[in-house]
């Protein structure tokens, strides 16, 4: 899977954590709940259709991350609306204020400086779970029935594109899996996963 690791992507095969590619129309089908995690790695728009999937993926367990630039737009190329009482705000209990880049005021994670967009994070009923130096909120999580949704204001996928990111790998994989562990640990080996509808292979 050499062409698969990037992003998210990479630091899920870096740190041994199992993963496959999930489309919406897996989702469609019902195939969330074989999954304790669900990232939307850069998921700039996201069509309406989807919103009550999510919900019911998050509301019976599961864990939904979102980085930046994901939910600025919706399926018509508009700016989506997340603000109070939205099916985004209902999800992840904030809304987005603005997306901006990073550089005529830097964001750090720690002593990291973001080289992209990162979200201002407008929390309604989220937690903030860390902040940049600026003291804008870079992680917030929002706990709605049995499970946690979660937005990562960095744009933590493209910062991954490359090799060499491990403090981005390390902080992505942090907030993504929570108090979750892997089930198998493999050092120096690659370990991904395919599924069939009987097995998973790795």
């Amino acid at each position: 899977p050499v062409r698969a690791r990037i992003g998210i992507s990479r630091a899920l095969i870096n740190a041994n954590i199992p993963w496959e590619h999930v489309t919406p129309n897996d989702l469609k089908k019902g195939l969330s709940k074989r999954y304790k995690v669900l990232y939307m790695p850069a998921q700039s728009a996201i069509n309406d259709e989807l919103f009550p999937i999510l919900e019911q993926y998050v509301r019976e367990g599961g864990r939904l991350v979102l980085d930046a630039p994901g939910g600025w737009w919706d399926q018509q190329g508009r700016i989506l609306k997340t603000g109070a009482g939205t099916p985004f705000e209902k999800i992840f209990g904030a809304s987005i204020a603005d997306m901006q880049y990073s550089n005529n005021v830097v964001q750090k994670i720690d002593e990291h400086a973001l080289d992209g967009f990162y979200f201002k994070i407008n929390p309604t009923k989220a937690k903030i779970i860390e902040r940049f130096q600026s003291g804008l909120p870079s992680v917030t999580e929002h706990k709605l029935g049995k499970g946690t949704a979660v937005i990562l204001a960095a744009d933590a996928s493209h910062a991954m594109r490359k090799p060499g990111s491990q403090k981005i790998e390390n902080w992505t994989i942090n907030h993504t899996m929570g108090a979750l562990t892997s089930p198998y640990s493999c050092d120096d080996a690659v370990v991904y996963r395919l599924a069939a509808p009987d097995a998973d292979h790795y």
